[in-house]
């Protein structure tokens, strides 16, 4: 697994930071998102092209839109979401 050190690390509680982890992930750049305990991460990880840990959590997606949909899930603000 990779260092983080040096990413940007965002807390998503209640859809804070949306915008600015919709713009990273536009640039490409990697991102560590601080997630609510409660998440649901219920997708389908082969939609957005992830691969699953041992957890369960989905690793190297299609970040925008699995973002999108994770904001869709959960009934929080998120990219493209106002």
């Amino acid at each position: 697994m990779r260092s983080v050190d040096n990413m940007p690390v965002l807390d998503w509680q209640d859809g804070k930071n949306a915008m600015r982890a919709k713009l990273q992930v536009m640039h490409e750049g990697p991102v560590v998102l601080k997630m609510p305990a409660d998440m649901d991460w219920s997708v389908n990880g082969g939609e957005f092209g992830c691969t699953l840990d041992d957890n369960g959590i989905p690793r190297d997606c299609e970040g925008g839109s699995l973002l999108h949909r994770l904001a869709e899930l959960n009934d929080m603000p998120g990219p493209g979401k106002h």
